[in-house]
């Protein structure tokens, strides 16, 4: 939970609400998570009975129930994601951006900001938000575009199969593959 002002909070809501818009814009389909298909652009990924282990539907419900981030001893580094979100006709949605740490702004850096036509040293810490969502959370359903920056925010190894080496005889055998050496 991150401490804002009102005016933030409300510039934070229309952002990731208008983030929301640009990543379901010209979704024409929704496949089920698989591990092995890549989403073109007018599809995207899901998977049904995502487990929340991270209790991020609850800090949605009840926010005041976590814990405040503090930018003492590197707290920043790590965060995996930032999220917003809202209930809608009794579901809950939320929005994640993920984060990692070329988006922290360090007092210990010489970092300048711009306003009323000139640049200050801006001394204390930050982050910058991204300009895109990474998933959306729909009850118990995940939606994403992406499986690389979507594991950067969750364990999703539950999600996926390891072949087993019968699994990869049987693919080596494939007679569309050739291998200079089958082990």
């Amino acid at each position: 939970r991150m401490p804002l002002t009102h005016d933030v909070q409300a510039g934070i809501t229309e952002l990731f609400r208008a983030q929301e818009y640009e990543f379901l814009q010209g979704i024409e389909e929704e496949i089920k998570f698989d591990g092995m298909y890549r989403p073109e652009e007018s599809e995207l990924l899901y998977i049904n009975n995502f487990d929340d282990v991270d209790g991020i539907k609850t800090a949605i419900l009840r926010p005041q129930s976590c814990h405040e981030l503090s930018l003492k001893n590197g707290s920043l580094e790590s965060i995996k994601a930032i999220f917003s979100g809202y209930i809608k006709n009794g579901t809950i949605r939320v929005l994640m951006q993920g984060f990692d740490r070329r988006r922290i702004i360090n007092a210990n850096n010489f970092s300048l900001i711009h306003n009323e036509n000139v640049f200050s040293k801006f001394d204390g810490g930050g982050l910058t938000l991204d300009n895109k969502l990474t998933a959306i959370i729909e009850d118990d359903k995940l939606k994403f575009a992406s499986y690389h920056y979507l594991r950067q925010i969750f364990d999703m190894s539950a999600y996926c199969k390891e072949a087993t080496d019968q699994d990869l005889r049987v693919f080596v055998q494939n007679q569309a593959m050739q291998f200079a050496d089958a082990q």
